[in-house]
């Protein structure tokens, strides 16, 4: 692989190009048959789940929507649908749910942190 292919293929990722279109473009670049390059994409598959793994095992820093709703979800006995108004207030365009809200619970309680017990949301 020259220093070209090099960029292009940099170029490529930059802008968003699918996984599966990677892979292939990998594939020919390197000449590899069929079995290589699904090994090549379970080792790239194992590694970015690791690595979301690891950013799910890490607390959020401040100033983000998930370090506000945590710190929320670990002060108060509120509600869901009342963290989440907080959360709203605090960040008008964010795309946060109460579903949101239940995963950075679980995530947290998946950290060892232990939460306030709420009362159940009604629809």
């Amino acid at each position: 692989m020259n220093t070209l292919d090099v960029h292009n293929l940099t170029s490529a990722v930059l802008h968003g190009m699918k996984f599966a279109d990677l892979n292939e473009t990998l594939r020919g670049l390197l000449g590899e048959d069929a079995k290589a390059a699904r090994s090549r994409e379970d080792a790239i598959s194992r590694i970015l789940a690791a690595r979301r793994a690891d950013a799910r095992a890490q607390p959020a820093s401040d100033g983000t929507i998930r370090a506000f709703a945590e710190t929320q979800l670990k002060t108060t006995s509120a509600r869901y649908s009342e963290v989440l108004a907080r959360v709203k207030d605090q960040f008008p365009e964010c795309n946060t749910s109460r579903s949101s809200l239940r995963w950075y619970a679980s995530q947290m309680r998946r950290r060892g942190e232990t939460l306030p017990d709420r009362p159940l949301d009604m629809p």
